[in-house]
């Protein structure tokens, strides 16, 4: 069974996550969010800090650089692309 979060447990989730952010950066309006919730999402949060830390491979950027040089390139879009009213009919 797999469980999903509802929409309360996603804003709780949110408001969690947004209090991280420095000065509330983001502006948002706090959400109506029951305490229990929020101490919820804390606590699951906080088994994250249980996981090991593994350092990048000291390779990372070199093969990183390789593959973006090996990728086929894309031409970028037209700069002047078709006219947003095209096809059209102009009223007359």
């Amino acid at each position: 069974m797999t469980k999903k979060l509802g929409d309360a447990d996603r804003r709780a989730v949110d408001l969690v996550l947004d209090r991280s952010l420095p000065d509330n950066a983001g502006g948002f309006v706090q959400p109506n969010v029951s305490p229990h919730r929020v101490r919820s999402v804390e606590k699951i949060l906080s088994l994250l800090h249980y996981l090991p830390v593994e350092e990048p491979p000291a390779d990372l950027v070199s093969r990183t650089l390789r593959r973006v040089n090996a990728a086929p390139a894309i031409d970028p879009p037209d700069a002047e692309g078709p006219s947003p009213m095209a096809g059209q009919r102009q009223l007359s």
